[in-house]
């Protein structure tokens, strides 16, 4: 399956790291057209491994031992938006 497009984007699992990488999502979904995106990390970066789980990245099998690749879909990326919303709503309502 080809994809529409490639970018590459350096990440920091610091400080501001959720919410950029939650920015940087969705801009490549809803701006650029995006459908999937993916991440690579070192295997010792355990911060970094922890925000894109977090961020509702799933890992992907890895060819080289110390670099790991994580993916998210667009419909991924949405569904967790949704609910991420729909919680927030809730969480008011209290």
């Amino acid at each position: 399956m080809k994809y529409k497009s490639y970018k590459e984007i350096g990440i920091c699992a610091k400080d501001y790291g959720g919410k950029a990488v939650i920015l940087m999502l969705n801009y490549g979904f809803a701006y650029l057209g995006l459908e999937r995106i993916t991440a690579n990390t070192l295997d010792i970066n355990i911060g970094a491994r922890k925000l894109l789980s977090k961020c509702g990245s799933v890992y992907l099998n890895s060819e080289m031992h110390d670099k790991l690749n994580y993916a998210i879909l667009k419909e991924e990326f949405l569904a967790m938006k949704y609910e991420s919303i729909k919680q927030m709503r809730n969480a008011k309502r209290c």
